[in-house]
Order: structure tokens, then C-alpha cells, then sequence
């Protein structure tokens, strides 16, 4: 509930105890939990908070403020239901391009969230619907050397995501790769001062394939996630985990320990190693490791940092996301802060080089970085940042210097701004590769014109021309805009559009979403995808007229039922 008053506005948030995790306590015994509240005030660029804040200190929750005199608070085992029915009618253009064939599908699933005990829950899901999830963000695929990484969205995935977060040269667990459960469960909390966490699940996608002839047809993949780490004192834990995928006669499989601990109130050193298995469809094995040593020294002024970071050729998983591997890497950081509390903030300078080789000790990259930056009281940024690189590509030592200027603003209420322009030397990553001459632009802009409308528009450009001819390379451009429009507090409509010039595809999708409360809500969905064609007389660059390539229109009812 909120309210408007003489001087400023009042909020009171209510939050059942079933809805929170702690450890049972005696009858008469005290409660003492930790609690922070913070305020943020764009127009000053200021937070305030409830329990004091240092930054001579390095982390937030170490600083939590603390809240007791509680006693006698209830410690039923929460048991939540949350069944689904979804409908979806669908078609999409053939591939002779002269038809659409449609489908109609209506599918039930099911969610359990259990409370084991008053601090360990599980999750449970069945043939589980994200239809209304809003859809991953476009990201420019064009001259990629490396895969791009794509942010998991899907609330059961997120949902109790740091009990697995490891500290890592690699993303041990990338929950995207599991593409289509058919059915998952996870049990996370605490056990004492051990945090666990316990996935499995049962993956249809991989045996989704059109030839019934190929490797693994009709099959699932199996996924199991273990996690745990320690708490030693304070901010210090130790922890081990361990994936395994199988699918056909393919697995993969991964173990490792990790360690970080606290030196006083600002240096923090990580530690972690990890080992990987993995055969693949046509039966290659693949054995790897990979491990890296951190050192940290973060402060209110004074910050630096030392680390060093191994993945061998061999490394391989199909449930984290590995950029690169065959990297020897070496990285130094200092940064220094000052304060002058007028009308800029705070404003400082930093320094960071890498230099990586491969195993057999080939130099492949350099990074010589020299930046500043400054904070305004306005809520205004600046960055500037100057890189010397040296990255060998096919053979070749290649020098793609750029300076990257950036930028932000959110003072105003009814808008804000972010943005960022890089330009100067790429490499081209063809058969015949070159050093180009491009840029690239990353700007946000978030609209507020009504207390109900906001609407977040975003574009996303990459340009490359050839020294040698004067011709462009590529041009592309994507841009999106994301709207929402609250009729009231439970009834919310939402627009996604996205044009995508590289794809030559545009999308639109407008999601209305009824919420009754927390867990039942009814969604109805329509989504919409425009293609460009070439013309069958030039197959290079002539774009004839858009035409629809698929559309859907999805309703989704969940219901919550606790007890």
C-alpha cells in the first residue's frame, strides 16, 4: 500500500512469514536476522540506507543492520501448487514459401514448491510453459570470433540461481542449455551453514531431430547439478560442485572445488579448480581443466587486482557456456577514486593489462586499457576508455586499437539515457582476414511519460569498411522497444517490437497479463514475425516487400493454491 503526503509518500510492504526462509528456533528463542533498506533518489544520485554503509569495506550484506526480539515465529512447511493449461494456435509459412501450416495445441503443467524444512525448499515442475516470458534480446551475430551468451529468463531456472553460481573462468551452469524440460527439481537452502543446491532434469530437446535414423531420436537428456559450499566465518566459504549431462551415447560430466576468503575489510582472494569430461554424437572424448586464482583489494579510493586464469584445450561442457578455450590468461587492475562531494561526485582513472597465450606458449591477445571516468550530482556519467590490443587471428598478429567514449542520465522522471560509442581498428573474421575501421553504438532510452507508461527503446549498431577498397562490410542495425502500459495493479499489457537488419526480420509481441495475485494470473499473448526476401534476380542485397513467416496466438491460466 502506498500514499501520498505533505512531505513526500509512505509504503507498507507486507511479506508472510511462509514466504520466507529460516532456521526453527526453541520456544521463547530469539530471532536475530539480518535487514538492509535502501532508498534510491535518482534526482541526487544518492542512496540512502538503514544500516550504515562503508565503502572502506568491501561487500553489502556484511554490513546488514540487524533485527531481533522475534520469538515464537511459525515454522509450518510451507506446500504451494501452481498448475498451468496453456493454449497455443500457430502457423508458419512452408518452406516452398506458398503456404502457412497451422497447429493448435492445449498442454497442462504443474509446479510443487515444498518447504523440506523451515530453511530447505523444493521445486518441482512438469512439462512447464514459458510462454510469457519476455523474449531474449537481440544481439548482433554478425563478425562474432566467439559465441554469444544469452541471459536466462525462465522463473524456475532463476529462482534459487546463486545456491549455484560459481566464481569461475568458465559459466559452470548455464541453465539455457536446457532447452525444453520436460520435467525438473531442485532442492536449495541452507543445512546449518552449508549452502546446497540439487537440480535434476529431463531435457526433450536434443532427440527433436527430423531424421528418425540419426543418434539419439525420440531421447532425452538427463541433467544432475550438485552444489554445496561451506561458510567459514564471515564472508569466507568453501564450496564443490558437480554437473553431469547424458543424452545417447554422448556425456558430459564435471567436477571442481572453489574457495574464497576474506582478508580484513578489503582484500578477497578466490580460488577454484575444476575437471571435465566429455564424448560427443560421433564419439570423441575430450578431457580438460581449468582454474584460476584471484587476488582483490577493494577500497573507498585505492582498488586493485591480480589474477590468473587457465582453461585447457581439452575443456569441454554442454551445461555451462566456455567462450574460449586454450587460454593462458594473466591480468592486473588498479583503480583510484576521489571524492570531492561538490557538483562531481566522485571522479578517477584506471589501468588494466591482460596478456593471454595458448598452450603451447603462442602470444594471442594483449589488452593495454587506460580509462577515466566521473559521476555528476545531476545522476550524470562520463566514460572514456583508450585499448591497445594485440590479437592473433589465423596466424596473424593484428592490432585493433579503439577508444570507447560512454555516458548516462537519470535525473528527470520522465525519462533516462544510457549509451556507449566505440570506433577505431576490427578485425575482420573471414578466410582472408584484415584489419577494418567501424564502430559500434549501444544506447538505451527509458520513457516515462505517464506514471502508468514506460517504455524502454534500445539500439544496438556494428559498421565495418574495408581500408583496402573503401566498401562496407556489414552495417547492422537492431532495435527494439519494449513498452508496458498498467491499466490498473493487476491488469498489465506489454509490447516487445524488434527490427533486426542483419536478419532482415522484424517482431512483434503484445502480451495482457490479469494477476490476481503473486502466483495466479491469466496471460493471452499474440506474437507476430516479418521476414525480408531477396529477389531471385540478385541474391546479394535486394530486399523485395515484408511478409509474415510465423504467428501465434497462446492463453496461459496458472493458479497458486497454498497451504
Amino acid at each position: 500500500a502506498g500514499a501520498l503526503t505533505e512531505d513526500g509518500w509512505t509504503a507498507e510492504l507486507a511479506i508472510p512469514f511462509k514466504s520466507l526462509r529460516y532456521p526453527a528456533r526453541g520456544a521463547g528463542d530469539v530471532h536475530r536476522w539480518g535487514l538492509q533498506i535502501q532508498r534510491t533518489i535518482l534526482g541526487k544520485n544518492e542512496s540512502a540506507v538503514w544500516s550504515p554503509v562503508s565503502r572502506a569495506i568491501q561487500g553489502f550484506l556484511r554490513q546488514l543492520g540487524q533485527v531481533d526480539g522475534m520469538r515464537d515465529l511459525s515454522t509450518s512447511r510451507n506446500l504451494e501448487l501452481q498448475p498451468t493449461v496453456t493454449t497455443v494456435g500457430a502457423s508458419s509459412r512452408t518452406d516452398d514459401g506458398l503456404s502457412f501450416e497451422t497447429s493448435r495445441v492445449a498442454e497442462a503443467g504443474l509446479g510443487v514448491k515444498y518447504g523440506l524444512t523451515s530453511n530447505l525448499t523444493l521445486d518441482f515442475t512438469a512439462n512447464p510453459d514459458f510462454s510469457q516470458v519476455e523474449s531474449d534480446r537481440g544481439q548482433i551475430e554478425t563478425n562474432q570470433r566467439f559465441p554469444l551468451f544469452v541471459p536466462e529468463q525462465r522463473p524456475f531456472f532463476i529462482e534459487g540461481q546463486e545456491n549455484f553460481n560459481v566464481q569461475a573462468p568458465v559459466i559452470v551452469l548455464h541453465t539455457k542449455t536446457i532447452v525444453n524440460p520436460r520435467f525438473g527439481a531442485k532442492v536449495t537452502g541452507k543445512l546449518g551453514r552449508t549452502l546446497v543446491g540439487f537440480m535434476v532434469a529431463d531435457d526433450e530437446a536434443p532427440g527433436q531431430l527430423d531424421d528418425s535414423s540419426e543418434p539419439g531420436y525420440g531421447q532425452s537428456a538427463t541433467v544432475i547439478v550438485a552444489r554445496a559450499r561451506q561458510v567459514l566465518t564471515g564472508d569466507s566459504s568453501i564450496g564443490v560442485i558437480a554437473t553431469n549431462r547424458n543424452f545417447a551415447d554422448t556425456y558430459s560430466r564435471l567436477a571442481g572445488i572453489d574457495g574464497q576468503f576474506r582478508i580484513g575489510n578489503t582484500i578477497r582472494i578466490r580460488t577454484v579448480a575444476m575437471a571435465a569430461t566429455h564424448r560427443d554424437i560421433e564419439g570423441v572424448e575430450n578431457r580438460g581443466t581449468t582454474y584460476q586464482a584471484q587476488f582483490e583489494r577493494q577500497g573507498r579510493s585505492l582498488s586493485y587486482g591480480f589474477a590468473r586464469a587457465v582453461v585447457d584445450p581439452g575443456f569441454r561442457t554442454d551445461l555451462g557456456f566456455v567462450r574460449r578455450t586454450d587460454t593462458r590468461a594473466t591480468e592486473a587492475s588498479v583503480e583510484y577514486a576521489w571524492w570531492p562531494e561538490s557538483w562531481v561526485t566522485t571522479w578517477g582513472s584506471r589501468f588494466r593489462y591482460e596478456r593471454i597465450n595458448d598452450a603451447a606458449g603462442v602470444l594471442q591477445n594483449t589488452t593495454a586499457s587506460l580509462g577515466a571516468s566521473a559521476q555528476f550530482a545531476a545522476n550524470m556519467t562520463a566514460d572514456v576508455t583508450i585499448n591497445r590490443d594485440l590479437e592473433r587471428y589465423e596466424g596473424i598478429d593484428f592490432h585493433p586499437n579503439r577508444v570507447i567514449v560512454g555516458g548516462s542520465y537519470d535525473r528527470s522522471r520522465y525519462f533516462s539515457f544510457r549509451g556507449q560509442y566505440s570506433f577505431g581498428r576490427a578485425i575482420r573474421f573471414v578466410e582472408n582476414p584484415f584489419l577494418g575501421t567501424g564502430n559500434e553504438t549501444s544506447f538505451t532510452l527509458n520513457l516515462r511519460p505517464l506514471s502508468r507508461v514506460r517504455s524502454e527503446i534500445t539500439l544496438n549498431t556494428s559498421r565495418l569498411v574495408n581500408p583496402a577498397t573503401g566498401s562496407e562490410e556489414f552495417d547492422v542495425r537492431i532495435l527494439r522497444a519494449l513498452s508496458t502500459y498498467q491499466f490498473t495493479g493487476r491488469l498489465l499489457l506489454r509490447n516487445i517490437t524488434e527490427y533486426d537488419t542483419s536478419a532482415r526480420t522484424v517482431g512483434v509481441n503484445l502480451l495482457a497479463t490479469y494477476r490476481v495475485n503473486a502466483g495466479t494470473a491469466l496471460f493471452v499473448g499474440y506474437d507476430d514475425r516479418f521476414e525480408g526476401r531477396l529477389t531471385l534476380e540478385d541474391e546479394s542485397t535486394l530486399p523485395i516487400p515484408m511478409r509474415r513467416a510465423n504467428r501465434a496466438v497462446f492463453a496461459k491460466l496458472q493458479l497458486l493454491l497454498r497451504y
